[in-house]
């Protein structure tokens, strides 16, 4: 599949995601530590090792999110330490004898936000499946005796309830995501054009230069053709009509093959598609010129400054972009 030209819409939101996702892990943390103290007497160092392990995962993604590049991948490694916990927790039981009657596993206080952590950064079907095993398992767990002996109809409702959550978050945002990489398709779309209309103008250019040859060469050979009458005259008037057929052979063969676009006319092109791209960027011409560029050349640049222009909305964290166009001649 090939690159699109344009990502940021989609970068920008995906960036809010984790950072907004890691926020609400660090403040689960609290909620998930005190229950997790709570029932230390009844657990044992298993429960330990696996609070800790999602601690750091929290607060890895944290720093990953705010102070470095994107990354999915411990977002999903806290998910999946949420469901391994869940998978274990008949292990971490000291004895079931112990529990209270109200008493409700710590782990509750991480399952719907693994949920969240593991879906929204895998594939949509392999998120669903892992829903449907966290609630799953949590109905058998809560029904269970090392679960708090719940009841089957509590253990139902806390199921359906992780199942509703987790599902209708995933669901609402991968519709945000959906509608990002429909805004980003739609300034792909309107950079391809912007290249295809300096294809275009390079087209209309080389037309209009052979409409001025045409009129002031040939025309003007025809002319003074038609008023020749001396045999000096017949001669010159011969040789402006071999010149302007070596300037139309020229002009037929070469330009066709390698047309050409002026350096203010791609300058302009590019400040139009940049201004598309990131609407916030400021865009210079520090230099231009009338000379020519093949327009093979001037949709590579086009194309290399726009990429560069969307890796640096993408990945830096700079407040402003600005773009400055030169033109450099070699001798």
């Amino acid at each position: 599949m090939p690159q699109p030209l344009a990502s940021s819409v989609s970068s920008g939101l995906e960036r809010q995601i984790r950072r907004v996702l890691s926020v609400v892990l660090s403040l689960s943390l609290f909620e998930l530590a005190a229950n997790s103290f709570a029932q230390r007497d009844v657990l044992n160092g298993l429960s330990t090792l696996l609070f800790v392990l999602l601690v750091i995962a929290t607060l890895t993604s944290l720093v990953q999110s705010w102070f470095f590049g994107p990354s999915n991948v411990i977002f999903m490694v806290h998910g999946l330490v949420a469901g391994v916990s869940l998978a274990l927790w008949p292990l971490m039981m000291v004895s079931s004898e112990l529990l209270r009657p109200d008493f409700k596993p710590w782990i509750w206080w991480t399952l719907g936000i693994g949920i969240l952590s593991f879906g929204l950064f895998v594939r949509w079907w392999l998120g669903g499946i892992y829903l449907v095993l966290i609630c799953g398992g949590w109905f058998v767990l809560s029904a269970s005796e090392v679960g708090g002996s719940a009841g089957l109809p509590l253990a139902l409702q806390d199921s359906v309830y992780l199942f509703l959550f987790g599902g209708s978050v995933l669901g609402m945002i991968n519709l945000v995501r959906r509608g990002a990489k429909r805004a980003d398709d739609a300034n792909t779309s309107a950079i391809k054009s912007a290249i295809e209309q300096a294809r275009t103008d390079a087209v209309e250019r080389e037309r209009q230069r052979l409409d001025a040859l045409i009129h002031d060469r040939v025309l003007n050979t025809l002319l003074v053709a038609a008023k020749a009458k001396t045999k000096t005259e017949r001669i010159g008037a011969k040789q402006l009509a071999e010149n302007a057929i070596s300037s139309l052979q020229e002009a037929l063969i070469e330009p066709r093959s390698t047309p050409s676009v002026t350096p203010l006319g791609l300058f302009r092109a590019l400040r139009k598609a940049a201004l598309q791209l990131l609407p916030a960027i400021e865009v210079r011409t520090l230099e231009g010129g009338s000379e020519e560029i093949p327009a093979e050349q001037a949709q590579a640049i086009t194309q290399a400054t726009l990429q560069a222009i969307d890796n640096a909305a993408r990945h830096s964290r700079a407040t402003s972009i600005r773009a400055s166009a030169r033109l450099a001649l070699s001798k």
